[in-house]
This record gives structure tokens, C-alpha cells and sequence, in this order.
């Protein structure tokens, strides 16, 4: 039996969702950029529940960008200026430095994680249709471009 177009399917997403994963992982851990902002508004937790603070953010050049945490140095005042670590892919506030004091935003490892252990699913379930098909050498084939067609318009949205 033929499996070269669900090994293809397969290929498709694990790409798509290897490669945002990828993304994700850039943008909570590669290189950052500093640049100096100004609070716009910020937005507390309602009492009773734990405290978390979402701040938005405007830089110098007109940028909006919002930062959410848990650390009490998150509670600004609008109109209060920051230095911003921003990460260079994805464009996301990775923390906040006030009066040379470092608040790290929030990560989200665990969406990182399952992302990349749901690709790797996807691409061994491709691998194994591969391995499964009549025609091992078009099928491999196909699910390699097709796991470069679905990296393309992730990469292209960056």
C-alpha cells in the first residue's frame, strides 16, 4: 500500500510546527537588542487572585509592545521610562530593566516544549509511513519537500 501522500501531509506539518517552534525558542532565548521605552498603561490582576501585571509599552520610535509577569516590579506607573531587552526575532519584550533593577517577563517553556515535541511527532509519523510505503524513495523524497514547504510560510511571516 501506498503511503507517500500521508508521509507528504505528515512532512507539511511537522515542518510548520518544527520551524514556529523554532521561533518561539529564538524569541524567548536569542539575541536581544536594548532599547529605552516609556509605560503607556498597565493592568493588575483583579484582588483575591495572585498578582500579575500587564504593562504596554511605547519605545522611541513609535513601537507598541506589551510585557506581562508575576514580580512585583512589574506594578509601573504610566509614563515611567524603561530600558527594554527586545529579542531580535520576533520582537517581543524578553525584560524590563528599571533604575538598573532587571525584571525578566514571563517565558512560556512549556508551549516551546510541546511545540517541538508535537513536530517531532509529526515528522516521526512521517518517517514511519516512509518506511511503510511501496515506493520508500519517492516517498522520502516528497515528505522531505513537503517538510520544507511547510517551514516556507512561517519562515516568510517573520
Amino acid at each position: 500500500m501506498d503511503r507517500g501522500l500521508p508521509a507528504a501531509l505528515c512532512g507539511l506539518a511537522a515542518g510548520a510546527v518544527l520551524t514556529t517552534a523554532t521561533c518561539w525558542l529564538l524569541e524567548a532565548a536569542g539575541p536581544v537588542e536594548r532599547e529605552e521605552a516609556v509605560v503607556v498603561t498597565r493592568h493588575r490582576a483583579p484582588p483575591g487572585e495572585p498578582a500579575a501585571y500587564r504593562l504596554v509599552l511605547r519605545t522611541a520610535s513609535g513601537e507598541r509592545l506589551e510585557a506581562s509577569g508575576h514580580d512585583k516590579n512589574f506594578d509601573l506607573r504610566p509614563a515611567q521610562p524603561v530600558l527594554l531587552e527586545i529579542s531580535e526575532v520576533g520582537r517581543a519584550v524578553r525584560a524590563i530593566e528599571v533604575d538598573r533593577h532587571r525584571v525578566p517577563v514571563d517565558a512560556e517553556v512549556l508551549r516551546i516544549l510541546l511545540a517541538a515535541l508535537f513536530g517531532a511527532g509529526l515528522l516521526a509519523g512521517a518517517l514511519v509511513l516512509v518506511a511503510d510505503s511501496g515506493r520508500r524513495v519517492v516517498a522520502a523524497v516528497s515528505t522531505a519537500v513537503a517538510l520544507g514547504a511547510g517551514a516556507l510560510p512561517v519562515l516568510l511571516l517573520l
